[in-house]
């Protein structure tokens, strides 16, 4: 009787699993911030795939012959902007959930990528070749091809430069961009006033890693840099240009993120001898560790800021998990042959 339930259970789990699949390609399901998306090298090249942590099922989102990255939400939950070359060129790419086709964004003759959306969902920044140069741009975020739309240039500050800025990150307020720009071995790092068509110097790194974030309330941002011979987590303020190294250890610490409501920082960092995720305040104080099963790296906070996501490479390829923000409850949410990374949560 016992295994007849068990059996039942796992079956109602698989039918509701693929009704949920089902329900995403038929543009049915509502935003319920349980969904990531992330990059996964399981088809043999680069493609994004969307998952429901809630059931561990995945669906390969783009599907594409070329390579597909640097996925981003839209703030409402149902698009998903990202790059591809599977035309030859690097152009950006916009895919509803419920639809199979994605439309093209961008369409000129130049490599586009890094998307970044806009907090009102209207514009999408993004990294562009197109003029003598990498430079930050925008575009509205329904064009098609450029055919009835142009991207807007963000500033002019560095053109002529033949490396690719970072991925720009929006202030959440979507007045200013943040990004930095290779110079001399030193990371230039730029803020942007988006509709002002300026930017300003705020500090310089030997490190980007992983791209820039800003704090929920917009005053600072987070960064890795490399100081003294050591690599730490840091803040600069935007107003000020205050540096304040807030992971202050002799060994590893790097891929920061930010808590939704801001009042905590998960990282990285080997300080016990591998590297594992930590937690501590946002202003560098009560650090304690959250996991204790090796090679943890890249964690990212849920929207609601009760989940945690992670990569590990405990079999020797990059797998995802998930855990409560307190790190007690740990599960695996892939387990293949392949590499999966670069997550982002639906928001």
């Amino acid at each position: 009787m016992t295994t007849f339930i068990t059996r039942c259970t796992l079956m109602a789990s698989v039918l509701f699993g693929l009704s949920l699949v089902l329900a995403i390609w038929l543009g049915t399901i509502r935003p319920s911030g349980s969904l990531i998306a992330f990059i996964s090298q399981r088809t043999g090249n680069n493609d994004i795939f969307v998952m429901d942590t809630l059931v561990r099922l995945s669906i390969n989102l783009t599907d594409s012959p070329g390579g597909d990255w640097s996925p981003d939400w839209s703030p409402d939950g149902k698009q998903i902007v990202f790059t591809s070359n599977r035309n030859g060129l690097s152009h950006l790419y916009v895919m509803e959930l419920g639809k199979r086709n994605a439309r093209q964004l961008t369409g000129s003759r130049s490599e586009n990528m890094n998307p970044s959306w806009s907090p009102d969902g209207k514009r999408i920044a993004f990294a562009s070749n197109r003029a003598n140069g990498w430079e930050m741009y925008t575009i509205d975020s329904d064009c098609e091809a450029e055919i009835a739309c142009a991207a807007q240039p963000v500033s002019s500050q560095h053109s002529g430069r033949s490396l690719m800025p970072t991925a720009p990150k929006w202030s959440p307020d979507g007045q200013q961009l943040a990004f930095a720009v290779l110079e001399s071995q030193l990371y230039s790092i730029f803020v942007s006033d988006v509709f002002a068509f300026n930017s300003r110097l705020i500090t310089e790194t030997i490190l980007i890693d992983p791209p820039l974030s800003w704090s929920p309330d917009g005053q600072r941002i987070l960064l890795v840099s490399i100081r003294d011979n050591n690599q730490e987590i840091y803040t600069v303020d935007v107003a000020g240009w205050q540096l304040k190294n807030l992971s202050n250890n002799a060994r590893y610490d790097g891929t920061p993120a930010w808590s939704p409501d801001g009042k905590q920082i998960a990282f990285t960092s080997s300080r016990d001898g591998h590297a594992e995720i930590y937690l501590m305040e946002s202003f560098g104080a009560g650090i304690r560790q959250l996991t204790a099963v090796g090679t943890s790296t890249h964690p990212v906070w849920s929207s609601d800021g009760r989940w945690l996501t992670f990569e590990s490479r405990q079999d020797g390829e990059s797998d995802l998990y998930i855990m409560d923000a307190e790190g007690t409850v740990i599960h695996r949410l892939t387990d293949n042959d392949s590499n999966d990374y670069g997550v982002i949560w639906q928001p």
